[in-house]
């Protein structure tokens, strides 16, 4: 690696982008991408169900393949049972307030992100007997232990005539990429009546999915992280039994059954009130045009097969090489969060300590063009499971595009950042922002 510490603190702007915020949304999208988005825009966005025209009958095309995409994705056998929504926090919803009633018995974890913990805790406060189940500290949710709060459950519901409604569980951790016993869960919960609800919105394009395998009734997903499409695109997968006891949430035009004044029962119509975001679907579509296609070996080492299997593939390879390179840093005080093992997590790994301001690291790392996410990632819990809480984490994610020179470059940044040097010059920052803040505050009085 090439030797930074000499100017620790005084990082070189750079005009190249890494992006190791992949987490958040992905970048670069899929190549098909952009181009998709802007022929639909330029050359014919047109509505879908609302004309009887050829340009609006090709674009329904374009959402049925979207459709058998996401089915072939996951599995799913019936494609009307593939919903869209503006996004998975959107899908999470609709299924918490079309579920949902007072006094149901509902399961989750601590390493939910927002988007699941926060409806339920709004359904907490409308009656919802909310149960929390903890992860251990290396972010992982004991399979026994929820094991046990799904007995407990069963026998509440039966002690007091009530239900157990749900289970609603991320996948994989957004703060650690801690990927969680899903399949297991879903085993356990067959016996009873409750619901199964997947997160997927950090496994689903970094690792395979078998809906029917796995136990789900709902399968929330996202389209711009590992599945490289567009923002405002997301969407659920339903169970047959699900699908029939799922309450609708808005209601509208589905430009189809114009007669009824109530939404129709056919699915995916009863589900997708009003136009959908078209450019986002074109979009996701194109993209998984390109990860399902059929591709040579593109990267040293790995077998023929899908695009798609080579991303997975080669963000694993990445995810094992970031880890060994941080621990053979040896910094003092900084630790590596989550199971440290990429075959149990997705390509996520978080850094927390208090050797350092992890806000003044990300901020040295962005400054020489290397883009992190650093704080408590929308998920609270999980940060006090992994003990990381209030501080949070220095989080760093990788995609399809992302090159192991790329992650020596942000392994040589931190290694020069935690010299001797760099933690004064990061203690120098601290007391010089504060310093303007106050300055600032005075000049407001």
């Amino acid at each position: 690696m090439q030797d930074l510490k000499a100017e620790p603190k005084a990082a070189v702007k750079s005009t190249q982008i890494i992006n190791l915020d992949q987490a958040s949304s992905s970048f670069p999208k899929a190549p098909p991408v952009a181009e998709a988005v802007f022929n639909y825009l330029q050359n014919g966005a047109y509505n879908v169900g609302r004309g009887d025209y050829q340009p609006a009958f090709a674009l329904g095309a374009e959402l049925f393949s979207c459709r058998r995409n996401l089915a072939r994705l996951i599995q799913l056998d019936d494609i009307r049972r593939i919903i869209f929504t503006p996004g998975i926090t959107f899908s999470l919803n609709l299924l918490t307030l079309g579920l949902l009633e007072p006094k149901d018995i509902v399961i989750t974890t601590t390493m939910e992100h927002n988007s699941v913990l926060r409806p339920l805790r709004e359904a907490e406060s409308k009656g919802v007997d909310l149960r929390i189940v903890a992860a251990d500290e290396s972010g992982i949710v004991p399979l026994e232990a929820i094991k046990a709060e799904i007995a407990a459950a069963v026998k509440a519901a039966e002690k007091t005539g009530g239900r157990f409604r749900a289970c609603f569980m991320t996948a994989a951790s957004n703060v650690c990429g801690a990927i969680q016993p899903y399949a297991e869960v879903g085993a356990a919960l067959a016996s009873t009546e409750a619901f199964f609800i997947l997160d997927s919105a950090q496994l689903l394009g970094s690792r395979d999915f078998d809906f029917k395998t796995s136990r789900v009734d709902a399968l929330c997903f996202t389209g711009h992280k590992a599945l490289l499409g567009p923002q405002g695109i997301g969407g659920l997968a339903l169970s047959p039994r699900l699908a029939a006891e799922l309450k609708p949430v808005f209601s509208g035009g589905t430009g189809s059954f114009s007669a009824l004044e109530r939404m129709p029962d056919k699915l995916p119509d009863r589900f997708e009130a009003g136009t959908l975001n078209l450019p986002g679907i074109v979009g996701l579509n194109a993209a998984l045009n390109w990860l399902l296609a059929p591709s040579e070996p593109a990267l040293p080492g790995h077998k023929a097969g899908t695009r798609l299997a080579q991303v997975i593939a080669h963000k694993e390879e990445l995810t094992r090489y970031f880890i060994e390179g941080l621990k053979k840093l040896r910094i003092p005080g900084l630790r590596i969060l989550g199971p440290g093992k990429p075959e149990q997590q997705v390509a996520v790994v978080a850094l927390s300590g208090t050797c350092a301001d992890l806000a003044l690291v990300a901020d040295y790392l962005a400054e020489a063009g290397v883009l992190t996410r650093v704080g408590l990632h929308c998920a609270p819990l999980a940060h006090r499971s992994l003990n990381s809480f209030p501080e949070g984490a220095l989080r760093f994610s990788f995609g399809y595009a992302t090159s192991l020179e790329e992650l020596d470059r942000a392994l040589e940044l931190i290694e020069a950042y935690y010299a001797d040097s760099g933690a004064t010059a990061s203690k120098n920052l601290k007391e010089e922002s504060e310093a303007q803040l106050k300055e600032g505050e005075n000049h407001a009085i």
